[in-house]
């Protein structure tokens, strides 16, 4: 169902997949079967959202941005793919970061899902992570480890951790 104030430029969207009012996809993105696109949200070309993915209202989804199946993204999280943005340089698609949030990952209310954390290449959200309501995933630089974790926003009043440093996240018990 794609509601008619929507404007879907791309043919690869999944059957049983519910476009709202006021929704833009842009050609050559890829939407599963099963997800759930709220009003006023922006998906760019190159993005692939896998089956049963809700992206909650007002949220943008930009190129390079990658999310399996079963994801819940919460009205406006923030998703990005330029860790240091400038109006005056204009990027090549190639430049931008990847993201990649895993199968089964939460990100709350105004949460964000990137890092800060320019040493890395490829941004990953884990498989079942969630991020709470106004938090993000970046004071950790061993993002893989903390696969089940739940993310308190203690984890995120500290600066981001050495890389020769002791991970956080790995003391917590997993959900």
């Amino acid at each position: 169902m794609t509601h008619p104030l929507a404007l879907v430029e791309s043919d690869e969207i999944g059957e049983d997949t519910r476009i709202w009012a006021f929704a833009h996809v842009m050609k050559d993105a890829r939407i599963g079967r099963s997800c759930n696109i709220g009003e006023h949200c922006y998906i760019e070309q190159g993005v692939t959202l896998g089956n049963n993915v809700t992206v909650k209202n007002g949220v943008n989804v930009w190129t390079g941005v990658t999310v399996e199946d079963n994801v819940f993204l919460g009205p406006n999280c923030v998703l990005t793919n330029d860790p240091n943005p400038r109006a005056y340089i204009k990027k090549s698609v190639d430049s931008l970061v990847v993201t990649l949030i895993r199968s089964n990952a939460t990100i709350g209310a105004n949460g964000a899902g990137r890092s800060h954390l320019p040493a890395l290449p490829t941004r990953l959200l884990p498989r079942r992570e969630r991020i709470g309501a106004g938090l993000h995933a970046g004071g950790c630089q061993h993002l893989a480890c903390r696969l089940n974790a739940l993310l308190l926003p203690s984890d995120f009043n500290q600066a981001p951790l050495e890389v020769d440093k002791p991970c956080l996240a790995s003391t917590k018990p997993a959900a």
